[in-house]
């Protein structure tokens, strides 16, 4: 019976990881790529070219200005703990 119990739960455990990898296949290789046609996303892209910004590294903390955003981030957390919702006590960097 502990046998059954165990295969029972090691199938299930593998086709929850199926699941998973399928359905972010499907996000990655369909629904991500038709975002990246729409109208607004490609003028975000060609805004951000244009200007010398890798469009891919837009979010990483790694980026040019990443370090001049979270200045100002930091700047209106201190006039305004609450200004992201985030409550007080909250710092973005470890310094």
């Amino acid at each position: 019976m502990a046998s059954r119990t165990s295969s029972s739960r090691q199938r299930r455990g593998a086709l929850a990881l199926a699941a998973i990898i399928i359905g972010g296949s499907v996000i990655w290789l369909g629904v991500l790529p038709r975002v990246a046609r729409l109208p607004a996303v490609r003028q975000r892209n060609e805004h951000f070219s244009a200007r010398g910004i890798d469009p891919a590294a837009f979010f990483y903390t790694d980026h040019p200005a990443a370090e001049k955003w979270n200045r100002r981030v930091e700047r209106a957390l201190a006039s305004d703990p609450e200004a992201f919702g985030i409550g007080r006590g909250v710092r973005l960097t470890d310094r």
